[in-house]
């Protein structure tokens, strides 16, 4: 199942589609068997696939603390797709890494304001990272609301959910 929707951010349909038609094929586990066939059926936008796959080199480029090159790949993205939400948000995540918290903070407080509704998984991230911020900046309350938030959220991938309630455990330790 989470390859199929890998397949799908990446925009690789015919995989993803090959790959949720194999979870039908095995028995029913955790009612997977009802998900598989509605992201088979669902709506698929290629433009957020194309944004997502855009937005990797920039990604990779930040994690390497190699913050200048990732803004200048970020900013082809924006040239192809003026002010998507994705590449917003990645840039948020890279000024995260980069330790400016403020404008990260900024630019995921605006992104929350608007709430995009496509890609699905940003909802649940804009509130991971806000809660990352805010932890970062020794705000552990209002990242534990941050942190909940995006655990409310209607869709929220598997990495995100662990890194929520991940650091809500670590915040309530701390307070223990």
């Amino acid at each position: 199942m989470e390859l199929g929707t890998i397949y799908d951010l990446i925009g690789m349909r015919k995989e993803a589609l090959a790959a949720y038609n194999q979870v039908l094929a095995l028995p029913d586990y955790r009612n997977l068997h009802e998900g598989a066939k509605k992201l088979r059926s669902q709506d698929y936008d290629q433009t957020q696939a194309n944004i997502f796959r855009l937005n990797l080199e920039g990604r990779r480029l930040a994690r390497q603390g190699k913050f200048a090159e990732a803004e200048n790949s970020f900013q082809t993205v924006f040239k192809h797709f003026p002010g998507n939400d994705q590449t917003t948000y990645c840039m948020s995540e890279m000024y995260y890494l980069k330790g400016d918290y403020q404008k990260a903070e900024n630019i995921l407080q605006n992104l929350a304001r608007k709430g995009p509704k496509e890609p699905k998984w940003l909802a649940g991230a804009i509130y991971v990272n806000l809660g990352k911020v805010y932890q970062a900046r020794k705000r552990n309350d209002a990242a534990k609301k941050m942190y909940e938030k995006a655990l409310d959220t209607k869709y929220i991938v598997s990495d995100d959910r662990n890194t929520a309630k991940q650091a809500l455990r670590e915040i309530q330790k701390d307070k223990g």
